[in-house]
């Protein structure tokens, strides 16, 4: 089994509605995340950590997807929001 993980330290709906609807002010909307390296040695799983895109198109070469679980960590941008409009 495999599990990708999109992690951007925040809640991004939350800091998507204050970026455009409270002139950029932030309150309570990022977070620190447990450390999911040491989170997966106490299951016994896999884990690895992408920053960038290239390394994930190597990741995925050779990462093992029959016989172990792994956790892929995906690091995104915090200030990259979807292209809609929220309406209150």
């Amino acid at each position: 089994m495999t599990i990708v993980l999109f992690n951007n330290s925040t809640m991004g709906l939350i800091r998507k509605n204050q970026f455009q609807q409270y002139d950029k002010r932030y309150i309570n909307c990022d977070f620190i995340n447990p450390d999911y390296e040491y989170l997966c040695k106490s299951f016994a799983m896999k884990y690895y950590k992408v920053a960038s895109e290239s390394d994930l198109e190597g990741l995925l070469a050779v990462l093992d997807y029959k016989e172990s679980v792994n956790l892929i960590e995906i690091m995104i941008d915090k200030d990259v929001f979807p292209a809609y409009h929220s309406r209150r």
